[in-house]
């Protein structure tokens, strides 16, 4: 707004620099660089004002040209076309926009709110009106009233959806933020989605993407399933398990989900994830008494990893048991079982090599989680040799149980 000297302010001035993110004043980061002078740039007003000299659009717009220059002349100028512009048409919002902005810089506070306020009762899509009162109550520190007029340019208007959309993306990592944030996102608005999705794969604070996460589900509006696996993966790549597995909502950490493969992708990278091709694979398949095994094959020289799952074991001792079959029998490497930390550049934790019989049978063995592991993969390896057609198996179960 002004400066005290009749001039606009370096926000509408779209100085070089970085504003203070901190509470309300996160939402007002657009106006550096790309704020109200994107929105005052239009193509070419004063060339259609050659050809139609009265036309409002034209000088409302060549109005807010002049009036980014910043200068006591300009601002002049861009009164007197704004005026203009609205004795052609009186309805013409964006001029009474420019004219509030013009009072504001001429020391007149309260004609420049009910000018502002004016144009904006002429038209919800008038991003300059919406801009100023962002401008204005992210200085008064009123984030409700900021998100309200957020929430009316995200749905009303693309140039300030492309404007607006990474501040708020910005902002929303602070708990101050949050909480009136997510009292629009629960009325599922346009912009939630798209919101939703650029926060959950741009955001550099898994904090933020938990509290969020959560905040919604105690509001009785959780992550729909497809955002919910992306912030997942998104905690996972950032070697987030724990927070992974709250999210998830898993309850008992000391286990394998669904060992008996009965029950789907249902958890994410905490379900089993299965590889088929046309070479080595794994599914699930029906079996007698309404059970389900997981079978799986690899052709001559095929293998690699064909089941995975992500667990969040506690430290301690565990024991891991499997009950399997497979054909014909292989030297090393033999289809097995195989526990990883998931951190990056950890050793194995364990190894268990499934029983090679044709009737299944049960194999095992201990392992250790040591502190600083908090995070680990359980995978079903294979490998075929070059000497056999290939080999062809299936695990009816496994199971880790923590001893200590």
């Amino acid at each position: 707004m002004r400066n005290g000297k009749g001039q606009l302010s370096p926000a509408l001035l779209m100085v070089q620099g970085v504003m203070l993110l901190a509470t309300a004043g996160l939402l007002a980061k657009f106006t550096i660089d790309t704020g109200i002078g994107h929105v005052m740039a239009r193509k070419a007003p004063s060339v259609a004002l050659r050809y139609a000299p009265h036309n409002p659009d034209a000088l409302a717009n060549q109005a807010s040209l002049t009036l980014q220059q910043g200068t006591p002349g300009s601002i002049v100028r861009a009164s007197n076309l704004a005026l203009k512009a609205t004795r052609y048409s009186p309805a013409q919002a964006k001029a009474y926009s420019v004219l509030g902005y013009v009072a504001d810089a001429t020391n007149h506070p309260e004609k420049a709110d009910k000018l502002v306020a004016f144009s904006g009762s002429l038209s919800r899509r008038n991003l300059l009106t919406h801009l100023w009162f962002i401008e204005k109550y992210s200085a008064q520190g009123d984030i409700d009233q900021t998100l309200r007029h957020y929430d009316l340019v995200l749905k009303t208007s693309q140039e300030g959806f492309a404007i607006l959309l990474p501040v708020l993306i910005e902002a929303a990592k602070s708990p101050t933020i949050q909480a009136p944030l997510t009292k629009f996102l629960v009325k599922d608005p346009s912009w939630a989605d798209p919101f939703l999705r650029d926060f959950i794969a741009k955001s550099d604070a898994p904090d933020a993407l938990v509290m969020l996460a959560q905040r919604l589900r105690h509001a009785g509006h959780p992550l729909a399933t497809e955002r919910k696996l992306q912030l997942l993966t998104r905690l996972v790549e950032l070697e987030r398990f724990d927070d992974a597995a709250t999210v998830m909502g898993l309850k008992n950490r000391a286990a394998v989900f669904d060992g008996d493969f009965q029950q789907g992708n249902a958890l994410g990278p905490f379900s089993w994830n299965l590889t088929n091709n046309y070479t080595y694979g794994a599914a699930r398949e029906p079996q007698p008494a309404g059970k389900h095994a997981l079978t799986f094959f690899a052709e001559r020289s095929a293998g690699g990893t064909v089941a995975r799952q992500l667990l969040v074991l506690p430290p301690g001792q565990y024991r891991l048991a499997t009950q399997a079959s497979y054909g014909p029998e292989v030297a090393p490497p033999r289809p097995s079982w195989q526990l990883i930390c998931a951190i990056a550049n950890q050793k194995p934790l364990a190894t268990l090599d499934l029983p090679s019989t044709p009737k299944s049978t049960e194999a095992s063995t201990t392992f250790s989680v040591p502190n600083g592991c908090n995070g680990q993969w359980i995978t079903l390896r294979l490998q075929s040799p070059d000497d056999i057609e290939s080999i062809i198996g299936q695990v009816d179960s496994i199971k880790i149980t923590r001893i200590m």
